[in-house]
């Protein structure tokens, strides 16, 4: 009977010993897995911005703008804005070339004045990066699709906006972004209004 005994540990122990290896508790997280997530460290719920930028497409004027936009964020991965601006705008040497030698009338450009429109905010990447290991910075990169009406020299025309941009966080309270929105134009023939746009952001409600 005891060699019976001695025979089932021999057989018994390795399987057991295989299972749980040595040094290591039963509670150990497994490589890989989201346990080592954190959460965000910035938490936005309304926001006013300044905003200025460019409009780089159009060959015969040259283009910038600013304007403000304010912004409702409902969760971390999404939010809704509304944004403005007004548009001053100078001729290229294109446009200048052809009122010169082609007689080519101003009224014959039609500029952007003045935009308003609306977009939603998708924001599903947010991370974090140490700087020279001196400093770490917080940011967010985010998706938009919403419409615009642009009021040109001579016509109001929609727009359908596709775009993304970066936000980096200074503290609870201030932030920046810089974002490229695509304005796709849709009367007036198919254009594009590009705009790319740096703002400096107030946060209002927001926590850490």
């Amino acid at each position: 009977m005891k060699h019976v005994f001695l025979a089932a540990a021999l057989l018994v122990g390795p399987g057991a010993m295989a299972q749980v290896p040595f040094g290591q508790p039963d509670d150990e997280p497994t490589p890989g897995s989201n346990q080592a997530i954190q959460e965000r460290a910035y938490r936005l719920t309304y926001e006013i911005a300044a905003v200025a930028g460019l409009m780089p497409v159009d060959p015969f004027t040259k283009q910038v703008h600013v304007g403000g936009a304010m912004a409702l964020h409902f969760t971390d991965a999404l939010g809704w804005q509304i944004r403005g601006g007004y548009a001053f705008s100078w001729a290229s040497s294109l446009r200048q070339q052809l009122e010169r030698d082609f007689n080519v009338t101003a009224g014959s450009f039609s500029p952007i004045q003045f935009f308003a429109g609306t977009q939603l905010l998708f924001k599903p990447f947010y991370g974090k990066s140490a700087v020279a290991n001196r400093f770490v910075i917080h940011y967010e990169a985010y998706l938009e699709l919403g419409a615009t009406v642009f009021k040109y020299t001579n016509a109001f025309r929609p727009a359908i906006d596709v775009g993304g941009g970066l936000r980096v966080f200074q503290n609870r309270v201030l932030s920046y972004r810089l974002e490229v929105v695509d304005s796709i134009v849709l009367t007036g023939g198919l254009t594009n209004a590009l705009s790319i746009n740096l703002m400096l952001c107030i946060n209002i409600g927001s926590n850490e």
